[in-house]
């Protein structure tokens, strides 16, 4: 998980970038999931993580992928 400096900077940058589309590779218990939910609440968020029972926080603006990440279909993903 992250401390308290890198939650900061993450959530500064993620809020300076304002990006339409995250991913997050790796979810753990869900804390960087709420800051970029924060930080970029219009963002469509993808959390990819094999482990989800580890989750304690699951986010409703989310949507959640157990496969590995070169196996998911991005075609829905349109580039800008």
């Amino acid at each position: 998980g992250m401390d308290f400096n890198h939650s900061f900077a993450t959530y500064c940058i993620a809020k300076k970038v304002s990006p339409q589309f995250i991913v997050e590779s790796g979810v753990w218990k869900g804390h960087s999931t709420w800051l970029f939910e924060q930080a970029c609440p219009l963002a469509d968020i993808i959390c990819i993580d094999p482990r989800p029972d580890f989750r304690q926080y699951t986010s409703n603006q989310a949507s959640y992928r157990t496969e590995d990440f070169g196996m998911i279909d991005w075609s829905f993903v349109e580039p800008d």
